[in-house]
């Protein structure tokens, strides 16, 4: 009976690919921060006021960033296009951006 098994053809070995922790995922690592957060600020209110400053900071140097990523990601967009003559796809990215910008500002004065 071994003989007959040791005749047969091997399968190829199947590549198994790598498992990745739970840990390492970003969505896991955020709500891990919130569930921190929400413990730090009922057990510990003043440690999470003296934290204040860093929230704010972090949420500016968000706000920092935004701008110049959406108008890298719309000048690259219309960079790589390969035919401009079909402007179609070109007219539609930009507008919604600008045209919000607009009434968003209209509605502060």
């Amino acid at each position: 009976m071994n003989e007959a098994l040791a005749t047969l053809p091997h399968e190829p070995a199947r590549q198994i690919p790598p498992r990745h922790r739970w840990y390492r995922h970003l969505y896991v690592q955020v709500l891990i921060a919130v569930v921190i957060g929400i413990l730090l600020g009922h057990f510990y209110p003043t440690l999470g006021e003296a934290m204040k400053p860093l929230g704010d900071n972090f949420l500016k140097l968000v706000k920092l960033v935004i701008a110049p990523l959406i108008f890298c990601t719309v000048v690259h967009g219309i960079a790589s296009m390969r035919d401009i003559s079909r402007g179609r796809s070109v007219v539609p990215v930009p507008a919604p951006w600008i045209s919000g910008e607009r009434s968003e500002n209209a509605n502060r004065q």
